[in-house]
């Protein structure tokens, strides 16, 4: 009885340490990033794995306008660092390749943990296609886990869209 209560014991604590890494991946490039403990950063979780075509925008920032609002504690940053990943109004999802100053207000969401190679993935094109997933430790590096289907967000953008998104030019 008492290597049983141990084993369920063991078995618990393993299902309670299982610790989730987050990551983008822009074509075959992996950056992994942290969330903030933030409604929007959680509501975000929540749609995980999502692929979307992010818009590149005044040479320092890729943006998704998604369908819905997300909860917002907007606030002004000041600098916006590589790797910076936000919330802008209520429904863009913002992730920054450069480092400058700003007067917008954001929600933050997190922030990559390596930035390396980061501008030259996203290179020249206009658009480009991300994945934003979560990745058990306790499974191997190839699997993700969600508690949603695999799906990729549809949504498209005109990108001939006037600027109404994020940020201003780099100075």
């Amino acid at each position: 009885m008492m290597v049983i209560k141990l084993l369920l014991f063991a078995l618990t604590l393993q299902i309670f340490s299982c610790e989730e890494n987050y990551y983008i991946k822009i074509g075959d490039k992996e950056f992994p990033f942290t969330l903030k403990d933030t409604a929007v950063a959680k509501e975000l979780k929540a749609k995980f794995p999502l692929e979307v075509e992010m818009t590149k925008l005044n040479d320092n920032e890729i943006y998704y306008k998604f369908d819905s609002s997300f909860t917002t504690n907007t606030k002004s940053v000041g600098t916006i660092n590589i790797g910076d990943i936000y919330l802008y109004q209520s429904d863009y999802l913002v992730l920054f390749y450069k480092t400058f100053t700003t007067s917008y207000q954001y929600s933050e969401i997190g922030s990559l943990s390596s930035t390396d190679g980061l501008a030259e993935v996203i290179g020249s094109n206009s658009r480009v296609k991300v994945q934003w997933l979560v990745r058990n430790t306790q499974e191997n590096n190839t699997n993700t886990t969600s508690n949603n289907d695999t799906k990729t967000d549809n949504t498209s953008n005109d990108s001939t869209q006037t600027d109404n998104t994020s940020s201003e030019t780099n100075k």
